[in-house]
């Protein structure tokens, strides 16, 4: 990409994003031509083997000025990005936020960028995210359950331990009003997006401990054949969370399988399963060792 042209859509994004009448369409669009461009701009042509040292110095000196110019436009790119994730105007109301399709693109943005981003710019992005997370739980306004899903779903992208053991410890509980359930199931996603050669057995251990604990009794309570309000209301909250809150515990045990070789696919399973297989220094919980390159 240009670094004119970069620099051109990075100063409208700018401008759309101070315009409380911009169009979120056009919002979108130059936050997708400004993502475009970080850390992919034109850079000058290597010169041959034989060229002068005239023409290599040339060329270092200017390829010095791209990398300024990258790192310059990165840091800018990224602080539009998270302004336009906590971009708000309401409708009359005051319950919804006209600007949740700014925010979403901005969120799952954030998480396509990961690739590209040095680990110093993953972790500090991640904190950033955990900080916007939680500044929606005292929004005024309906958060969009897809709003919270993305920005989950790009902590999931950047990887960073941190955030995943912040996860496991904010998201695995049991309250049941609606808020608490939609950030419960955003998580539970998110988590099984961490990749798991990259989540030390120690980590994954607690999460497995963690999680069948906490949700096997709910899914013992909800398997009750009762009319009592609590025992529905127990129902009514595993339905909505049974799949993936299941789902994060298979994937940090590592997928354990009966003496059929057939999944468990229940949470008490896995309890019982977790229970027989403890030993922290046993398999599943050891790390292999990674091979020199």
């Amino acid at each position: 990409v240009s670094p004119d042209e970069a620099g051109r859509d990075l100063d409208q994004l700018a401008s759309y994003e101070k315009n409380k009448k911009a169009l979120s369409e056009d919002l979108i669009a130059y936050m997708d031509a400004v993502s475009k461009a970080y850390n992919d701009f034109e850079k000058p042509e290597k010169p041959a083997d034989d060229a002068t040292e005239e023409e290599k110095k040339a060329w270092q000196s200017e390829m010095k000025k791209v990398d300024k110019a990258q790192a310059d436009f990165n840091k800018k790119a990224l602080k539009l990005i998270f302004k336009c994730l906590s971009l708000q105007r309401l409708d009359r109301s005051g319950t919804t936020n006209l600007r949740d399709d700014v925010n979403i693109k901005a969120a799952e943005l954030l998480g396509n960028l990961a690739a590209t981003m040095d680990e110093g710019d993953r972790k500090d992005v991640s904190k950033r995210l955990i900080k916007a997370i939680e500044k929606l739980d005292k929004a005024k306004y309906q958060v969009n359950s897809d709003h919270l899903e993305a920005m989950f779903g790009s902590l999931g992208k950047l990887n960073q331990l941190d955030s995943l053991e912040w996860m496991n410890e904010e998201f695995s509980h049991t309250n049941n009003d609606d808020d608490s359930v939609v950030r419960l199931i955003a998580a539970h996603k998110a988590m099984v997006m961490f990749k798991l050669d990259d989540v030390p057995g120690t980590i994954r251990y607690e999460i497995a401990d963690t999680f069948t604990k906490t949700y096997s009794s709910v899914e013992s309570q909800a398997e009750q054949s009762s009319t009592d309000k609590n025992v529905q209301a127990k129902k009514a909250f595993w339905d909505r969370i049974r799949v993936d809150a299941i789902r994060v515990a298979q994937y940090f045990s590592k997928e354990p399988t009966d003496a059929d070789g057939q999944a468990y696919n229940s949470m008490n399973d896995l309890y019982y399963w977790f229970k027989e297989h403890k030993n922290k220094r046993k398999a599943p919980w050891v790390d292999e060792k990674k091979k020199k390159k």
